[in-house]
C-alpha cells in the first residue's frame, strides 16, 4: 500500500514538471495525461472514514449529541459543530429525516420526556449566517425567510411564499409554530427537532427559541469532494 502510495506521489510529480515545462500546444494532451495516470494508477485513494462517534449514512457523517445537557444556546452548538470540522445537521431529503427518527427510535425510545434538537435550519436575511434575535432590524430582502445554515438553501415556507429557484431546496420539512413569539416581543427563528417516542408522531419540526439553553443537538460533517478539487488537491500536495 505503502509502495503504491510512493508510486502516484513520483507519477504526479513527473507529470506536474512536464506541464510546467510544456509549450502551450502540448499542454492539454498533457492534462488529459494527467488525469488518466491518476485515475488509472492511482487506486490508493483512502476510503473517506467518519470521525470517531459519529455515525454515517449517504455520504454524510452524524453525531447525535443527546445526552449532554451543557446550558447552551444556537450559536454554542453550532460552533460545536465547527470545532469538528462540520456544521449543524441539514436534512434536505425524506431519506435523511426518516434515518434520524429510526436512530432515535432505537438508541432513545426510553426517555422520560421530550427533547428539543437543533439543527442548521434557521429564519435569517440573505446571508444566512444567524437567525434573527431580538433589536435585529429585518430588511426587506427576499433573503429573509427559512433557510439552512449550511449551504444557504430556502425551505418552501411558508408554503404561499415563492422562494428562489436558483438556490431553494428540494425538499422541506414540516414546520409547526410561527417565527414570531407572543407579541412580536420574541423571535423564534430556530428549527428544532422534538423527539417524543410517546407522541403518535414521534419527531416533529417547529419554530423554536434560539437563545433556549440546555437543548441537545445533532452535528453533520460531510464526506467528499468534487472531482476536479480532487485532482487539485493531488497536485498541490505534490507541489509541496
Amino acid at each position: 500500500m505503502h509502495l503504491q502510495v510512493g508510486i502516484c506521489q513520483v507519477l504526479i510529480w513527473l507529470i506536474v514538471l512536464q506541464l510546467v515545462l510544456c509549450r502551450e500546444q502540448c499542454c492539454v494532451k498533457l492534462e488529459k495525461k494527467m488525469r488518466r495516470v491518476i485515475k488509472e494508477t492511482c487506486s490508493c485513494k483512502r476510503k473517506l472514514e467518519c470521525p470517531f462517534g459519529f455515525i454515517r449514512f449517504k455520504g454524510v457523517c452524524y453525531w447525535f449529541i443527546m445526552g449532554d445537557y451543557e446550558v447552551r444556546d444556537w450559536w454554542r452548538a453550532r460552533n460545536i459543530c465547527r470545532n469538528h470540522g462540520g456544521n449543524l445537521v441539514t436534512v434536505n431529503d425524506k431519506r435523511r429525516e426518516v434515518f434520524i427518527h429510526n436512530y432515535l427510535k432505537a438508541n432513545f425510545q426510553n426517555i422520560g420526556s421530550p427533547v428539543k434538537i437543533f439543527t442548521g435550519l434557521i429564519y435569517t436575511d440573505d446571508e444566512a449566517e444567524n437567525p434573527y434575535v431580538v433589536l435585529h432590524r429585518e430588511s426587506s430582502a427576499v433573503g429573509n425567510q427559512v433557510r439552512w445554515s449550511s449551504n444557504k438553501e430556502f425551505v418552501n415556507w411558508p408554503v404561499n411564499v415563492t422562494t428562489p429557484i436558483g438556490n431553494r431546496a428540494k425538499w422541506s420539512p414540516d414546520i409547526q409554530g410561527e417565527v414570531h413569539g407572543p407579541g412580536s416581543q420574541l423571535y423564534l427563528s430556530c428549527v428544532v427537532l422534538i423527539w417524543d417516542p410517546r407522541a403518535r408522531s414521534k419527531l416533529t419540526w417547529r419554530f423554536n427559541d434560539c437563545g433556549e439553553k440546555n437543548l441537545t443537538l445533532i452535528c453533520e460533517v460531510r464526506l467528499g469532494e468534487p472531482k476536479s478539487a480532487r485532482l487539485q488537491t493531488l497536485t498541490l500536495l505534490a507541489l509541496q
